[in-house]
């Protein structure tokens, strides 16, 4: 009888001490805090349509994160608009070089035969422009800078037809007939105000494109053609 009692005694004692066990366990999942998600956030601001390097970013963890979080870096993303400093950076932050394309608030459309020595860049890409007057023997027929940073919206044949971005060994592929073509005009995004300074300082419109991915802005520059005067850099503006 004393051995039953003693053998209850001691099973009372240990389920107390698993149902302690069990409530500790339990105390601590309640006050368990949630995991950390490691997000990016932007340490300066970052104009729109401009290219954001990993360098521009912190990383800090957050419990709740925004929905699309951006969580890792690859690549050189655009800004879709623009991004003030502590930024919480989500994908709907960010736009690709295809979906930039097009004339943006402001801008007007700048087509320009090119030369066939001029970068074959894609669509989206940033070129300097260079004047190349036709005219010979005098001083209008030194290639002049005209701009900086310009954004390329469209590629086309001698024949106005389209020119893909698919390269080849002979130029671009013309989406029509799957042949490489070589473009022979380019159409430019500008600021509207640019744009008569533009062609007065480029009469014979002929122009040379220089890839300048270092350029975010554009740049108008002067011309002696057009002014009389040393070239200088005017007022940037995004574009």
């Amino acid at each position: 009888m004393i051995t039953r009692r003693i053998k209850t005694h001691w099973l009372k004692v240990g389920g107390a001490g698993l149902g302690a066990v069990a409530a500790l366990a339990g105390a601590i999942a309640v006050v368990k805090p949630p995991p950390l998600t490691p997000v990016a956030v932007l340490k300066h601001s970052v104009a729109a349509m401009t290219p954001v390097p990993a360098s521009a970013v912190t990383w800090v963890r957050m419990e709740h994160p925004p929905r699309g979080t951006v969580t890792a870096w690859a690549g050189l993303p655009l800004a879709a608009q623009r991004l003030p400093a502590g930024t919480v950076l989500t994908v709907a932050d960010f736009t690709s070089a295809t979906q930039a394309i097009g004339l943006k608030t402001g801008e007007v459309r700048y087509v320009v035969p090119i030369t066939p020595t001029s970068a074959v860049v894609t669509l989206g890409a940033r070129v300097d422009v260079w004047s190349v007057p036709t005219a010979t023997g005098s001083s209008a027929a030194v290639p002049q800078e005209l701009a900086q940073g310009v954004r390329v919206i469209g590629l086309y044949t001698a024949q106005g037809q389209p020119v893909s971005n698919t390269a080849t060994s002979g130029g671009l592929l013309n989406p029509n007939s799957g042949t490489p073509q070589t473009p022979a005009l380019a159409a430019l995004a500008v600021p509207g105000a640019a744009l008569p300074v533009l062609m007065a300082a480029n009469p014979d419109q002929t122009a040379l494109l220089i890839a300048d991915p270092s350029q975010t802005q554009f740049g108008l520059l002067g011309s002696p053609l057009a002014q009389g005067g040393t070239p200088h850099t005017t007022h940037s503006t995004p574009s």
